[in-house]
């Protein structure tokens, strides 16, 4: 259901500003899986959802240069 997907979305990406500081991407990856199996989503609709919010916010990172300034 996309309510599931919503509140899936959800709770990864408030789990996601907590593990900012986290470099490693497979530990990552890894806490942000088992958050969202805690809390009783699918693991298809966590893989899903995981694989696209870590996606979207290394297109995020990528998208800064060494100075944290925007790249054209």
């Amino acid at each position: 259901p996309e309510d599931e997907s919503t509140a899936a979305k959800i709770a990864a990406a408030g789990k996601l500003r907590l593990l900012a500081r986290e470099k490693d991407k497979r530990k990552k990856r890894e806490k942000l899986f088992r958050f969202l199996i805690s809390r009783g989503f699918s693991p298809d609709l966590v893989h899903s959802t995981v694989t696209e919010l870590l996606a979207a916010e290394e297109k995020a990172e990528s998208s800064f240069d060494e100075n944290g300034g925007f790249c054209l």
